[in-house]
């Protein structure tokens, strides 16, 4: 019994001299940070954790400071553990997709930051939209959340965005981004704070101030809420740091072109097929430059509905636009299903074809419809003019 307790000291001893201690911790370490990290790509309205109280919008805050040798930031920067874990992550398992967006942005970037500019905020605020969206205007979360800015209907109606069958503005990239810089501008009022402002963005105010109440502080990093928002602003200040230095973080991005159009104004419910054959343009193209349009159709009931068309097209636009006669223009309609009816009877009786309502509505089988669908036909066209 004596030597093999003896034994059992010698190898244990041998095990300690070797570091095979400090390997084991060394994994579960990695084991544990694994566990805590949160599937990203789901794209959802993510969440995040946040640093120091803030001073004024522009004013540094708290955390590590950025040499001049490095890039500047006019938001709030820190760098600690958690945000630390977020770059590890965006240069690992998320690198792929973390590099899709860096591309993506250069089509928004420019004109975001501009905007923030123009509403006296930080410009850097323009990359929240990474870690919201991905710079996808057709983003969507289980909670309803849409568009490049992630805005719920009821926060978007209330700034001034309209949400309907139609259009839905917060898949506008430039009409969102106002919304959210005039949103972010209110919550700063509110918390006199970056970190804790983000964090109400993604959580709402009411929460940030109930956590703020609970915990008698206005370190944002302590504050007990929601997974999702305690890993918000980390995330931001990730993607932040990655997206103005990329080379020093292994990417090597190729940013898409930034978005030039130009506006028109359209009187009345017009095929989008006709204003792309009117600019020489593509439909995808018009659809691109309008993600706020749900239908392949500009919405009825406006006098004069801009619309983005490429850069430089506006004059050429104008002279065919003009071309088509007064009862070549297409009027459109919603047509609600009735109990029997079917494509060949809605197409007789609004005189197109079951092709062209087909389209329209994304319709793979012209004998599948039912009862209560909305469909949006046009009347009184069947062919469209080309130029």
């Amino acid at each position: 019994m004596v030597r093999k307790k003896v034994l059992i000291l010698v190898v244990l001893a041998a095990f300690l001299s070797s570091g095979c201690i400090d390997y084991i911790k060394k994994d579960l370490l990695e084991w544990e940070e694994r566990e805590e990290e949160s599937i990203w790509p789901d794209i959802e309205k993510m969440g995040g954790s946040s640093p120091e109280k803030s001073p004024a919008p522009n004013a540094p805050e708290g955390g590590s400071p950025i040499s001049p040798s490095e890039p500047q930031y006019d938001i709030p920067l820190q760098i600690n553990g958690k945000v630390e874990k977020f770059i590890r992550h965006y240069r690992g398992p998320d690198k792929k997709w973390f590099a899709k967006v860096l591309n993506r942005s250069g089509r928004y970037i420019p004109g975001m930051r501009e905007v923030f500019r123009e509403k006296g905020l930080p410009q850097d605020l323009a990359y929240l939209a990474a870690i919201e969206s991905g710079y996808s205007p057709y983003c969507s979360s289980k909670a309803g959340a849409v568009g490049v800015w992630q805005f719920i209907r009821g926060t978007a109606r209330h700034y001034g965005m309209t949400v309907g069958w139609w259009i839905d503005e917060r898949r506008d990239p430039w009409k969102a981004t106002a919304a959210a810089a005039d949103y972010l501008k209110d919550l700063y009022e509110i918390f006199d704070s970056w970190p804790l402002a983000l964090a109400a963005y993604n959580a709402g105010d009411a929460r940030v101030r109930k956590a703020l109440k609970k915990s008698r502080t206005g370190d944002f990093w302590s504050l007990q809420l929601p997974r999702e928002t305690r890993e918000f602003v980390p995330r931001y200040m990730a993607s932040l740091t990655i997206a103005k230095n990329p080379g020093k973080y292994g990417f090597s991005p190729v940013y898409d072109p930034q978005e030039r159009s130009e506006e028109v104004l359209i009187k009345e419910a017009t095929d989008l097929r006709i204003i792309a054959d009117a600019c020489q343009s593509s439909l995808k193209e018009i659809k691109g430059l309008n993600p706020a349009l749900k239908r392949w159709v500009t919405p009825p009931g406006y006098s004069s509905f801009p619309l983005r068309i490429p850069y430089g097209s506006k004059e050429q636009f104008r002279i065919n636009f003009s071309k088509i006669p007064r009862d070549k223009k297409i009027t459109w309609q919603r047509h609600r299903v009735k109990r029997g009816e079917t494509l060949w009877g809605i197409s007789r009786k609004y005189k197109t074809t079951i092709q062209v309502i087909m389209e329209l509505n994304f319709l793979k089988r012209s004998s599948y419809i039912r009862e209560g669908w909305n469909l949006i036909v046009p009347v009184g066209v069947r062919t469209y003019p080309s130029f």
